[in-house]
């Protein structure tokens, strides 16, 4: 589910040295968009759920909420495509 993917992300940013760009261990400096996705990604978590937020207080609706708005954003990396609609077009390939 989007939203325990989102708890995670979210809890697991801050556990991330700053190592100078060399990224997570084992990852290409490239996965995702390198570290400009996951810094992207921290910011716009950032603006509904504040630093040290304690997620597991957070209400089931409001996590949806959350990851519904982020998940109909247009993303340039996609063309401009939301990842709704990027992932409906996945699905829709395998069907």
């Amino acid at each position: 589910m989007i939203v325990n993917l989102i708890i995670a992300t979210f809890n697991l940013i801050p556990a991330f040295p700053m190592d100078g760009g060399k990224g997570i261990p084992g990852t290409p400096v490239d996965a995702y968009g390198g570290d400009g996705w996951n810094e992207n990604t921290n910011g716009l978590l950032r603006q509904y759920f504040p630093k040290g937020m304690d997620l597991s207080n957070a209400h089931q609706n409001r996590l949806n909420a959350v990851a519904r708005r982020l998940n109909e954003r247009p993303r340039k990396t996609l063309n401009f495509e939301t990842p709704a609609e990027r992932s409906a077009k996945c699905v829709a390939l395998t069907g």
